[in-house]
This record gives C-alpha cells, structure tokens and sequence, in this order.
C-alpha cells in the first residue's frame, strides 16, 4: 500500500483501512491487442506470460478512417488464436468499435456471434469519435435508439455475457449516458501520457476518469497507457508508470487494462508491471524509485 497516494487522495488511516477492506488481494492486469496477436498468437501468448498479464482484450475491427464494419481478420483465425491463449489459462475479452451506421449495426450480431463461439464473456463497445460525431446533432430519443440496437444487435448474435463501454476520460457524457447506463463494465481511457498529463499532480487522471463514471454504478476496470511515458506527472516513464498503479490501487479499481500489448515490450515498462507486483524494482530497467 503506498501511503503518499492516499495521503494526496484526502484519505487518513481509518479511511485508508476500509479502503483498503474493499481492495481485491492481487490488481489485475490486461491489455489490448490486435491484429498482430492474431497473427502470431504464440508470441503474444510469451509477452502475456513474461508480464505477468491476465487477460488479453482483442480488438476485433478498426474505425479510424471511416471505414465500414469487416473483421480485421477472418474469425476462424481470431477464433484459433483465442483458444490458444484461453488453453493458456488467460481470459479474453473482445473490444469492438461502435458506430451508428448501417454497416456496423449490421455487424454486430455478427461479432456476438463469435464472442458466443470462443466463450468470451465480456465484449467492449469502444464509443469514441464516429460514435460521439454520428449521436451528437441527434435527439435524445434518437441517440437512446442507436445505442439499444446496438446492444440488442450482440444478443441477436447470440451472446449473453457482459457488455462493457470504452470511452475517453473527458467524454460528452449527454451524448454517451445512454450507453453508460445500458452496459455492465465501463473503461475509461485513463491514458497518463505526457501529452495529457505534463504538469499535473500524480494520481489527478486516474481519480477523475473514477469520478466521472463511478457514478453509473458499473464495475470499472481503468484503461491505462504503456506508451508516452516519459514526462508525464513531470516523471521519469518508468516512475510515470508506478504512479499510475499506485493511484489505481489507492483508489480501488480492482483492474487495469493496458493500451497496448506490444508497448508493454518496450523500454522496461513489462518488466516495471512485474516489479510493482513484487516490491522489488532491481530489474525493472531504468531506475523507478
């Protein structure tokens, strides 16, 4: 337990002690991956074990260009690579973009149907700016029905676990809420790097991305960066990144969620991941004390 966190999160001793009742004993962590993993499931299954990961979550599609719904690889591929990593004892979650188009409400029953398929039990919406842009001009109404059928679209598939919403820290909440309210697990991008976070205080993210959404009563898992690091809270990248753990901690997420897999591999920041869990940051590459 890390006291200065506390201490800067307003929390005394008997605050810190019940806190501390509601911790779980081991924080866990995941990461994002994508078409690489599926690529060469194997090696990502090596990066997963060598960090000490828990899970994977596997981005199924991209939507940064404007592009129509499509796999980002063929599902018996993504399929294969799943029960690769699950025979591994890891679990998988399966990331998603949301987009209120045609094509894309179209793909979801198809994307349930494979999250039925490979015994996934968590399929996250990641509701960024195509999904912001197309409900933002619409009414509530409106934005209230493109974002039940997209959800009733994962059932049509034949789905039936959790759904969960992947947004920025700071989004349009009026915009988002009917999503917020509708799913199960809410990850918002707590992404500490230097562009976000050059002078603030260790922590302030964090415990805002949990302000913002403790409030819709879901279970919160933090989105968190293992790129940029350097300079972010004014810290070395590897202090940065403790920083960033210490505050998850402190706050009592029970999960943190990389973005992304690869980037754990990079500069100590795996192996930074593994020496927080133990205490000891002899091997952690750059110095972290």
């Amino acid at each position: 337990m890390n006291w200065r966190w506390l201490k800067w999160l307003g929390l005394g001793l008997g605050g810190a002690l019940a806190l501390g009742a509601l911790w779980p004993k081991r924080l866990r962590f995941s990461a994002w991956t994508g078409q690489a993993a599926i690529d060469q499931p194997a090696h990502a299954l090596e990066l997963a074990k060598r960090y000490q990961l828990d899970g994977l979550d596997l981005v199924l599609n991209d939507a940064t260009q404007g592009e129509p719904f499509r796999f980002s690889r063929p599902p018996a591929a993504i399929a294969a690579a799943v029960e690769l990593w699950q025979a591994a004892g890891l679990s998988v979650a399966f990331t998603t973009w949301g987009v209120p188009e045609a094509s894309w409400l179209a793909g979801m029953p198809q994307v349930g149907a494979l999250a039925k398929q490979c015994g996934v039990k968590l399929v996250t919406l990641d509701l960024e700016e195509r999904w912001m842009a197309g409900l933002r001009p619409l009414s509530a109404l409106e934005r209230f029905d493109w974002t039940a059928r997209t959800f009733e679209g994962l059932r049509a598939g034949g789905y039936r676990g959790e759904v969960g919403v992947t947004c920025i820290v700071y989004a349009d909440l009026a915009v988002l809420s009917p999503a917020l309210e509708a799913c199960d697990v809410i990850i918002p991008q707590a992404y500490a790097t230097v562009k976000n976070v050059p002078s603030s205080a260790p922590g302030t993210l964090e415990r805002t991305a949990l302000e913002r959404y403790r409030r819709f009563g879901k279970r919160l898992i933090l989105g968190a960066a293992a790129w940029n690091l350097e300079g972010a809270y004014q810290l070395p990248a590897l202090q940065a990144l403790v920083a960033s753990l210490d505050a998850a901690k402190a706050l009592g997420v029970p999960e943190v969620r990389f973005w992304r897999l690869e980037f754990l591999d990079d500069a100590g920041v795996g192996e930074t991941l593994v020496a927080w869990r133990s205490g000891d940051f002899s091997q952690a590459g750059r110095a972290v004390a």
